[in-house]
């Protein structure tokens, strides 16, 4: 009976929690906002928890209603973004200029990668301020933070860190590129060098005497 009571109590939670989860990730509540463990206890985790984990799920369901476009072009925006990444991540192997095959189309990924650049990550990025902008006008008193910015911000807050991020990669493959050259100009050419040139008698430099037998 009781393994029997403590599944029930383990299902219920789970079932919670994974309401709860999906939440966090549509309204973009921060990590260390993410409390709530994800296993049920039994020697620690009351009724009272239940309740709260309910509770929270209803007001973060309210919450989610209300902002609903702005969260939601927020995760695109995200979506598109770890697209990106993804690609720069593959392109940082040895090996993917190389391979060429169906699963690694590199003129593919560098079209996607344009377009990603060029029209999709500002569009969203335009998108979201305006409808972040008609939120406020409607909900003046009530402020959407996205760890501690507001969801134009964060996105600004994100590029701006991946291009400090690109400035420095940058400077330190100049800086060990010119370590490089700088090694190869201060070290001696390696091998043996030249033997000295073999003194020649001097006997060999004079002209042939003819002799004479008498």
């Amino acid at each position: 009976m009781y393994r029997e009571y403590i599944q029930e109590k383990e299902f219920r939670w789970t079932e919670l929690h994974s309401r709860l989860s999906e939440l966090w990730e549509l309204c973009h509540v921060a990590d260390i906002e993410r409390l709530v463990p994800a296993s049920y206890d039994p020697d620690s985790h009351t009724e009272k928890d239940f309740d709260n984990m309910s509770t929270e799920i209803s007001r973060l369901e309210c919450l989610y209603e209300a902002r609903k476009e702005v969260c939601d072009i927020l995760t695109k925006w995200k979506l598109k973004w770890a697209e990106k990444m993804a690609i720069e991540d593959k392109k940082k192997s040895a090996e993917y200029f190389q391979n060429r095959g169906r699963e690694n189309n590199v003129f593919l990924d560098a079209k996607i990668e344009r377009t990603l650049n060029e029209f999709t990550l500002p569009k969203l990025l335009k998108s979201l301020i305006a409808a972040y902008d008609d939120y406020r006008e409607n909900h003046p008193d009530d402020e959407i933070r996205v760890e501690g910015f507001t969801p134009p911000d964060y996105v600004k807050w994100v590029i701006d860190e991946y291009n400090a991020s690109k400035d420095v990669e940058r400077k330190t493959r100049q800086m060990q590129r010119n370590l490089t050259s700088t090694s190869a100009l201060r070290t001696p050419q390696s091998g043996r060098g030249k033997l000295p040139p073999r003194p020649v008698s001097s006997s060999k430099l004079e002209p042939l005497r003819k002799v004479y037998f008498v």
